[in-house]
């Protein structure tokens, strides 16, 4: 028999045992693999960057017998850096005293994971507008000087964002959606970027590309909805260029990002965990009454010319 001063569900289990379930599931959130995340965005543990963008390789100094070579680095030890910036996120548990009472504790956790699940959405959305929103268009300099890459030259105004079909080849012929998928990729490869790169495109583009490759079985999955496998074993991958689909975008519009140079990076000031009203983190069972799990974590595009945006305005498909 339940004691008076204890606090029961209505199944008669007592909230000590709902808030360490509770906390069960926030350790489960925070340690449980991202595919999707980790495919976009690689976790830093240091919130300020110092410039990182390398140039391709120099070439040895001939040296004579007995010379050393010289103690250099850079033209300059004066680096550009960025930084991080992190923002709290919050979303309430509604553990009031009566839902407590008034609800089985089957009812209680999946309110819980109703919550969490609500974190990894936000969580995804801020990864896609980081993504849409990061990308150098040359209306302002990027942060960090722009290293050449064979007989390629690049300012810090150089832009990866192409308005339309015509923009994007130079010429008013028409392509087909694989020619505008290589030729958007072309110019990550000729920074030297030679990793893994996924395209985020809308349902229509994915049609495009279905009927391209008509004859093939493969399948292209929704970014959104990958949280559990790998993206590259289960998607097609035309021109070296992993093709997802996305619910915030919609006719020819479609991004490419070289996820082999990680350009999307992410610091987490800390983890989810269940907060008191008062602040803090809620360590005893009665402090989950009027509760919130939060996060504190930033994003940043810190490589901006790390993707290419086809804003596809007015395509010209052949």
């Amino acid at each position: 028999m339940a004691r008076p001063r204890e606090i029961h569900t209505k199944d008669d289990v007592p909230l000590v045992e709902i808030a360490e379930q509770t906390q069960n599931l926030i350790n489960y959130f925070n340690d449980a693999d991202r595919p999707f995340r980790d495919l976009f965005v690689e976790e830093v543990d240091q919130q300020t960057f110092l410039q990182e963008i390398e140039a391709e390789p120099g070439e040895w100094e001939k040296l004579a017998e007995g010379e050393f070579p010289g103690t250099t680095r850079a033209q300059d030890d004066d680096y550009m850096q960025m930084t991080i910036r992190t923002q709290e996120y919050g979303r309430s548990l509604g553990f009031t005293q009566k839902f407590l009472e008034n609800s089985t504790s089957d009812h209680v956790l999946k309110q819980v994971q109703n919550v969490l699940e609500e974190g990894m959405e936000t969580e995804d959305r801020i990864i896609h507008d980081v993504i849409f929103n990061g990308i150098a268009d040359g209306t302002e300099d990027v942060w960090f000087d722009v290293p050449d890459h064979g007989d390629y030259g690049f300012t810090r105004s150089h832009s990866h964002t192409f308005a339309d079909t015509e923009e994007l080849f130079g010429d008013t012929n028409a392509h087909s959606h694989l020619d505008h998928v290589e030729e958007a990729a072309d110019d990550l490869y000729h920074h030297g970027w030679n990793g893994d790169k996924v395209l985020l495109g809308s349902l229509d583009f994915k049609r495009g590309i279905r009927n391209e490759l008509e004859g093939h079985n493969f399948h292209i999955p929704m970014a959104t909805g990958m949280r559990s496998s790998d993206i590259r074993d289960l998607t097609v991958n035309p021109r070296g260029v992993s093709i997802l689909t996305t619910p915030y975008l919609t006719g020819d519009e479609f991004y490419i990002i070289d996820v082999g140079e990680n350009p999307v990076k992410e610091y987490i000031d800390r983890e989810m965990q269940i907060t008191r009203p008062t602040g803090g983190p809620a360590v005893e069972p009665g402090q989950i009454i009027n509760s919130h799990a939060t996060m504190d974590f930033g994003v940043s595009m810190t490589n901006p010319l790390g993707a290419v945006h086809f804003e596809g305005t007015n395509t010209n498909y052949s």
